[in-house]
């Protein structure tokens, strides 16, 4: 390629994160929930490299840099956990829709030392999903009691499983579902 051509496309890919920043502040605000939705810092785009299980991916950026994500507020069932293999296709299904592009608004850093933090993608039609919201609303996740109040838009977190309950479904299809930190404490060291 030649060095003009580069210097365009780099141009673009800059300009296309910067501008989908703005839209999807001005998205947010526009929506009707700018009272409920609170933007923790502005988010970068990544690119999505590895959906690891329904609530924890690996990201990078176009210098190579690398991060693991836990999405914050929420908990999808192990792998090993039935409907967690459910939860890792749906995340992945979601990401997919941007070609793996997400923005990533961290939060905090877990004990793993994971990146906790909101993941938004940004769709077609200009608007933008919010990833914990769309998996705990499908009933693929549940909001996480022990870690949610860190999460800047946790509101929004336990509407969408309230929708999910209403709604009896995924994880709330089945009355003897069990969470997965419940799950994890019962199989510890399996």
């Amino acid at each position: 390629m030649k060095k003009s051509t580069i210097d365009l496309l780099v141009t673009g890919i800059v300009l296309t994160g910067f501008l989908g920043a703005i839209v999807w502040q001005q998205t947010v605000q526009n929506s009707g929930l700018s009272g409920s939705t609170k933007l923790p810092s502005p988010p970068d785009n990544w690119t999505v490299i590895k959906v690891s299980d329904g609530d924890t991916l690996v990201v990078r950026q176009m210098n190579g840099r690398e991060m693991k994500i836990r999405l914050c507020g929420i908990d999808a069932n192990e792998s090993k956990q039935e409907g967690g293999q459910e939860a890792k296709s749906y995340l992945k299904k979601l990401v997919e829709k941007t070609d793996n592009i997400v923005m990533v608004s961290p939060v905090t850093t877990d004990r793993y030392n994971r990146t906790v933090a909101e993941v938004f993608i940004s769709l077609n039609n200009d608007s933008e999903q919010f990833i914990q919201e769309e998996m705990v609303k499908a009933g693929m996740a549940r909001a996480y009691p022990q870690y949610i109040s860190s999460c800047p838009n946790k509101n929004v977190i336990l509407q969408a499983e309230e929708i999910a309950k209403q709604n009896r479904i995924g994880v709330w299809s089945d009355p003897n579902s069990i969470p997965p930190w419940e799950w994890r404490r019962q199989n510890k060291g399996n």
